[in-house]
Formats: structure tokens, C-alpha cells, sequence
């Protein structure tokens, strides 16, 4: 099982960024799990270079979303 962020839901699909490389995947938003949002951290399971598993992971979504404050707050700090 590998890691992904929601980059985008449009057009009837759910873009994944999978992994360090940021490998885009879509999948039709009907195949996708409910309720998920733009910069949602996820568990992905990829089999025959597709998506066949997507699992919100809230508490990586929040974290993730903390981190990216804080490094907002130094920077405005520093101005």
C-alpha cells in the first residue's frame, strides 16, 4: 500500500498524486470514496497501474494541513 494526496476532483474524476514522484492517477469520482476533498491524504493500492483501493487517512489530512500552517506562520513572521 502506498500514500497519495487528492490533487484534484473535476470533470467526474478524483486525481491522486501517488508516492515520492507524485505519479498522477484518475479514477472515475463514482469509484471513489465519499467526502473526499481537495488535499486529502490517502492509502492507495495500485494493481495493473491502476487504482483499486483509496482510503481517507483523516489524521495524516490533519497533520499535514498543521505542518503546512506552521511553516506559513515562520514565513509571515520573517517579513
Amino acid at each position: 500500500m502506498s500514500w497519495g494526496v487528492i490533487d484534484r476532483i473535476e470533470d467526474g474524476y478524483v486525481t491522486v498524486l501517488v508516492g515520492e514522484d507524485a505519479i498522477s492517477y484518475d479514477i472515475p469520482v463514482e469509484k471513489a470514496p465519499k467526502k473526499l476533498k481537495d488535499g486529502m491524504r490517502c492509502h492507495v493500492t495500485i494493481e495493473n497501474n491502476e487504482i483499486v483501493l483509496l482510503v481517507p487517512d483523516i489524521r495524516a489530512t490533519i497533520d499535514a494541513k498543521k505542518r503546512g500552517q506552521e511553516r506559513m506562520d515562520r514565513l509571515r513572521r520573517k517579513e
